[in-house]
């Protein structure tokens, strides 16, 4: 109860923190001036975004370097350190931030990809966070935010009215394209075999929900891999705000 209580306390803080950034960023102006007029919601929504994906990426790395065998089968059923417990409260407090922002700011009609993606991500939290207190395979799993910085900057480049053709767009997108198979897809595919190797030793009813996750996550990220593979080098049209 002690640990559910404080994971609530950092998830509450982390939110409440996202809306000031908000309201700061737009008291501020902080957007480029070739963004179009009903596209500030979405820039501003991709800046809170890039600030999460910098901030987590940070922490895991911490994380990693204070517990270089965090990811090791024998590692990943512990809760880990304090940081693994905020850096976990973090995401889940920026998440549910995102997740009302793009019902309140954004069409949900071009956006429900990544209110379904917000779900899932809450049900896994609720797996490794709540149910097991599991926090070193939640770091394991926030790897991915390596990944959305680049997925981020594309389309804050997108926005800006940056050509896919320009040297600083093609850069992004082939980082993007890297970090996207070592760390999105990477991520999950390990806790997928952790699951399917040891799910005759936790003997935990949630573990089946778990590789579910996963499993259905990484599909995803398959789906997303290319996609971005055929819109940033084949000239695609197609540009959407996916986490």
């Amino acid at each position: 109860m002690e640990d559910l209580f404080i994971h609530v306390k950092y998830s509450g803080i982390s939110f409440a923190a996202f809306v000031m950034l908000k309201y700061w960023v737009k008291r501020k102006g902080v957007i480029a001036k070739s963004v179009r007029q009903e596209r500030t919601a979405l820039w501003y929504n991709l800046v809170c975004s890039l600030t999460h994906s910098v901030a987590c990426s940070i922490l895991c790395t911490l994380c990693f370097y204070l517990n270089p065998k965090l990811a090791h089968p024998s590692q990943l059923q512990h809760r880990g350190m304090p940081l693994n417990r905020f850096t976990s409260g973090f995401s889940l407090g920026y998440f549910l931030y995102d997740f009302f922002d793009t019902l309140i700011s954004l069409s949900v009609a071009n956006s429900w990809v990544v209110l379904l993606h917000h779900i899932v991500v809450f049900a896994g939290f609720g797996v490794y966070a709540i149910g097991w207190n599991y926090y070193n395979q939640v770091i394991v799993a926030a790897l991915c935010e390596v990944n959305s910085v680049f997925l981020h900057v594309r389309q804050l480049l997108h926005l800006s009215g940056i050509s896919r053709s320009s040297r600083i767009y093609r850069v992004n997108s082939v980082i993007n394209l890297i970090t996207h198979l070592l760390f999105r897809f990477g991520s999950f595919a390990w806790l997928t075999i952790f699951f399917l190797i040891d799910i005759d030793v936790m003997k935990d009813k949630m573990t089946m929900t778990a590789l579910l996750i996963n499993i259905f996550i990484n599909s995803l990220n398959v789906v997303l891999f290319f996609q971005l593979l055929k819109t940033d080098f084949f000239k695609s049209s197609n540009s959407r705000k996916i986490e």
